[in-house]
């Protein structure tokens, strides 16, 4: 199923970790509908400022959101979160690409200098945070980042 221009269904929920521990991670309507709003106003205004990006994580279960030790209120579980990956831009250069492409995100957070964790809202309540995730003491923890962070 098209979601958008870009992305599929099947894309925004495949889950290898689900597929190996044999967990559901079919959407509810709510759930797809809110894929469609982020597919349409926030990732695929992207793709077209910078081409090919990947989700390596869409919506998650509330099975499979446990079994991987994701946050209890993460946005991924009600469809409104996805983490990306390109492989011609660093996360922090796909982080300007959404503020420059004024996308509606509600919070872009780049983990680790690997990935860039994307999320929205249909509400007209988007933050617009700006997060840098790094671990301290095993720990995961969360800086807010300047625009002009995101040059280097």
């Amino acid at each position: 199923m098209k979601l958008s221009k870009y992305f599929t269904l099947d894309e925004m929920t495949h889950s290898n970790y689900a597929t190996r521990h044999v967990i559901d991670n079919t959407p509810n309507k709510s759930v797809i509908d809110n894929l469609k709003y982020g597919c349409v106003n926030v990732l695929d205004r992207v793709r077209e400022h910078v081409g090919i990006i990947h989700v390596s994580s869409g919506y998650r279960s509330k099975a499979l959101n446990s079994a991987i030790g994701g946050r209890q209120k993460s946005q991924h579980m009600k469809g409104e979160a996805a983490d990306i990956w390109s492989s011609t831009k660093k996360p922090r250069q796909l982080a300007k690409a959404f503020i420059d492409a004024n996308t509606d995100y509600d919070q872009l957070i780049v983990e680790f200098d690997r990935w860039l964790h994307v999320s929205w809202t249909k509400h007209g309540s988007e933050r617009k945070h700006l997060l840098y995730a790094y671990k301290e003491g095993g720990k995961t923890k969360y800086r807010h980042m300047t625009y002009n962070e995101l040059e280097g």
